[in-house]
């Protein structure tokens, strides 16, 4: 059963947010506005877009708390960031401005348009629930991982290089990809792969 949290008030107890996630089986991390860099060490740069402060701490704190219970964990597009901030990793601000040489990675095309291709680690877990090391997605984003956190690996890549999925090598099932699903599956069956995954390792986890 899918249930939806809601971002906390800033008044509400750290711990009250946690324990939030102990009634759950898994957790997805959505896309959504840009993390503020001063959550990894950065001052913003000027490619940074609108930040949520709230939303920032909220998913700092339960994402933390899924990593620490060894619950299943898949983040897209932002929820893979917020999954590399959140284990002590970085991010690009601005991959326009501070990466030479990118694709053009915020598509102007309908949400269901793939883009460019990804080309995944033979034997990982985002190629395992594909079944395939290549294949097209597509892109809505300004900013990406950077420094993958201690204890997970860089899955998939870009032609430009860019990472498109990291996962943890720590954890039974905690990916994240950096394009989105939820906009192809609908005309293309495929891109349901991740989602069977974090549902299946959930029921593992009932």
């Amino acid at each position: 059963m899918p249930v939806v949290l809601p971002v906390a008030p800033m008044s509400a107890p750290e711990e009250q947010w946690r324990c939030s996630v102990e009634h759950l089986d898994g957790l997805l991390a959505s896309g959504g506005p840009d993390i503020d860099p001063n959550l990894f060490g950065q001052a913003p740069v000027r490619g940074l877009g609108s930040i949520s402060p709230e939303r920032d701490r909220y998913e700092m704190v339960i994402v933390r708390r899924a990593l620490e219970l060894d619950m299943p964990v898949l983040g897209i597009c932002r929820g893979i960031q917020t999954l590399a901030v959140a284990a002590g990793g970085t991010l690009y601000q601005d991959i326009n401005s501070q990466v030479s040489g990118v694709l053009k990675h915020r598509q102007d095309a309908p949400y269901w348009h793939v883009s460019h291709i990804v080309k995944c680690v033979p034997g990982s877990a985002v190629a395992s629930a594909h079944g395939s090391e290549e294949f097209m997605v597509n892109t809505f984003h300004h900013q990406t991982v950077k420094d993958v956190p201690e204890g997970f690996v860089a899955t998939a890549h870009a032609p430009d290089g860019l990472i498109e999925a990291m996962e943890s090598t720590a954890h039974r099932c905690v990916i994240g990809v950096q394009w989105h699903p939820e906009g192809i599956w609908p005309r293309d069956r495929f891109h349901l792969a991740t989602f069977r995954r974090l549902v299946e390792a959930a029921r593992r986890q009932a």
